[in-house]
């Protein structure tokens, strides 16, 4: 973007992947003329032309000869190993914790001695689920524990701008709170580990049992691209009329081109397009670059020898963290015992309660959103849940409402040449009144608009950071 000769032209089909699914697919950026590298990828340039060259593939090769207890054995030793591997450099080290399980594996596979050099850091609002499971899980690991309370007008500006302009709109500008935290830790950190997106890659987070029963690559599409953010209808109704003329059908087609570059198992599949697309272009696009701004980031959930083993288990053993919590418990049985935030039970409980655990959370979820609404927001129950419930923040503080409304609904909001604004504001309307949940929705037009600013109108310069 720096070659002034560059035309700085919106790219149709990666609008289209932002709203319908939270991130774009495959390697197109919201640019023509952009794309990001493949993945596992080397680009020669010999002063005349460019080569791209891919040394490895996502493949599963399921070895359905090996047992649970052999797989899980191989789980610990290899993760171990990644662990210990990026800790043994003399540097002052964190693990980011949570109260879910991917961040306390890499705690639970780190040695006796390791633990008490590091440090374990949670974010959040005070009181809420995450922070004092993390706290528990520090205890017991005996870790120096690091707590940095969120404070709601805290993440607004200039940190959503911030957010925007090291993703380059790949992550939503709620995750401004982050930023403070980091700027906090670094003075005690050199290097920050993170378990990032185990749940998916070995827990098997986003399979059902509808995938496992796949016959035809249609159906397998027709599943992923019902995972929207703002779905066909939606679209239509955001939207200019000439604009989603262009874009109507791109979803589906970004689906079935990714798609078609897979092979095998349904579950298999599933599994790789989620990795190759939400977690390297959301996470590993989004979210990694706001840490890597301020500390340097080490991911051994992502380990290649550890991924090596990964591949090679049947995603039947895989589906529903049944390897998963076998893993877990052989890595730390005191740390499995601990409760898991998800699903507010011990993370060693049966598997079988998961679902009615989730169940209740959702209900208590959905009862508080329903006394909100009916009372007309005089009854507003804190979400302890969330770590950051940006959802309540949106709906309550008047600090977010306030930026929302100047940056959407504002006359000369950039957005205004692509999408309707009677309908961005009947879905403020609807969440700020909690007739609706449209978080998620509201963060992406937020971050759209913002990226339209900077990086397009120009009405908005790059911010410091």
């Amino acid at each position: 973007l720096a070659d002034e000769a560059f035309t700085r032209t919106l790219n149709e089909a990666a609008v289209a992947d932002f709203f319908a699914f939270g991130e774009i697919n495959g390697n197109k950026t919201l640019f023509k003329g952009v794309e990001v590298l493949p993945p596992a990828s080397i680009l020669t340039y010999d002063g005349k032309s460019a080569t791209i060259e891919m040394y490895w593939s996502f493949c599963y090769k399921p070895d359905y000869g090996i047992g649970e207890d052999e797989l899980a054995a191989e789980l610990v030793d290899t993760f171990r190993e990644a662990v210990e591997v990026r800790f043994n450099d003399g540097l002052s080290h964190g693990v980011l914790l949570s109260g879910g399980l991917d961040s306390r594996s890499v705690v639970a596979a780190a040695s006796a001695t390791v633990r008490r050099d590091i440090f374990t850091v949670t974010f959040g609002t005070p009181n809420c689920n995450d922070a004092t499971i993390a706290e528990a899980v520090s205890r017991a690991a005996k870790t120096r524990h690091i707590f940095v309370p969120l404070n709601p007008v805290g993440a607004l500006t200039p940190y959503p701008e911030q957010i925007v302009y090291l993703t380059d709109g790949m992550h939503t500008v709620h995750a401004g709170f982050v930023i403070p935290v980091y700027m906090q830790v670094r003075h005690q950190i050199a290097v920050l580990s993170e378990g990032l997106a185990l749940d998916l890659l070995l827990g098997g987070s986003f399979l059902t049992n509808r995938i496992f029963k796949v016959k035809t690559e249609s159906e397998l599409a027709a599943i992923l691209n019902a995972r929207r953010l703002f779905d066909d209808n939606m679209l239509a109704q955001l939207f200019v009329d000439g604009y989603y003329s262009t874009i109507k059908s791109l979803p589906a087609q970004s689906v079935q081109s990714t798609l078609s570059q897979e092979e095998g198992h349904p579950a298999n599949r599933f599994d790789a397009f989620m990795l190759s697309n939400r977690v390297r272009r959301y996470i590993f696009m989004g979210h990694s670059p706001i840490t890597q701004n301020f500390t340097e980031v080490t991911v051994p959930t992502y380990d290649n020898h550890f991924v090596d083993v990964i591949l090679r288990i049947p995603p039947e053993l895989r589906f529903g963290h049944r390897i998963y919590m076998k893993f877990l418990k052989a890595l730390s049985p005191e740390l499995a015992r601990l409760c898991y935030q998800h699903t507010m039970l011990p993370a060693d409980a049966p598997l079988w309660l998961w679902k009615p655990a989730l169940l209740y959370q959702k209900g208590r979820a959905r009862t508080a959103r329903l006394l909100f609404r009916l009372s007309r927001g005089r009854i507003s129950i804190p979400n302890r849940h969330s770590f950051a419930p940006v959802d309540q923040w949106l709906r309550t503080n008047a600090k977010w409402r306030q930026f929302t409304r100047d940056t959407l609904l504002s006359p000369n909001a950039c957005i205004r040449e692509f999408c309707r604004q009677e309908f961005i504001q009947q879905l403020v309307e609807d969440h700020e009144t909690g007739r609706a949940y449209h978080s998620g929705r509201i963060n992406q037009l937020l971050t759209f608009e913002l990226f339209l600013r900077m990086f397009v109108a120009g009405t908005l310069p790059p911010p410091k950071t």
